[in-house]
């Protein structure tokens, strides 16, 4: 804050009053990495789909949906419009949610993860992307190429 109003100051032309600075350097806490164990992932699928309403969805029945959702899973999101109800929710048994949803409508874009799976397989795509192909020297040129490519009449 104290920057930008000092840069403003001197676009306006006012006169800059330096503030007191530490005079020791201020360190950043050094951030640690939060990992989750999968012991920590309470529920294990991330389940997503769309309904294809069929029949009424209306405020009574979104709230009983959402409350069921919310019996066997976290993280819902439940947005319903006219003609389609897009549902998200973390669960142990996708079925569950998949069997109450059909009482609503044919099901679309479908999409279930294994969130431990995910888990366990993301240190290596840590290694993966840090890792670098070893650079490769270039061939030395030989003395003779600038001749022939001089020479050489499709060059």
């Amino acid at each position: 804050v104290e920057v930008f109003a000092g840069a403003l100051d001197a676009f306006l032309g006012k006169e800059i009053v330096s503030s007191e600075v530490p005079s020791h350097p201020v360190q950043a806490e050094a951030e640690t990495p939060v990992e989750q164990h999968e012991e920590e992932i309470k529920f294990g699928y991330c389940t997503e789909f769309i309904i294809m309403l069929d029949k009424a969805f209306n405020v009574k029945a979104e709230m009983d949906f959402k409350s069921y959702l919310e019996a066997i899973g976290d993280s819902i999101v439940c947005v319903a419009d006219e003609d389609i109800v897009k549902v998200h929710v973390h669960t142990n048994d996708p079925g569950l949610a998949i069997q109450k949803a059909l009482k609503y409508g044919a099901l679309s874009n479908l999409k279930i993860d294994n969130m431990r799976l995910e888990h366990q397989a993301q240190p290596r795509r840590q290694r993966l992307k840090l890792w670098k192909p070893p650079l490769k020297r270039p061939e030395p040129i030989p003395a003779s190429l600038p001749r022939i490519l001089a020479l050489s009449p499709c060059l």
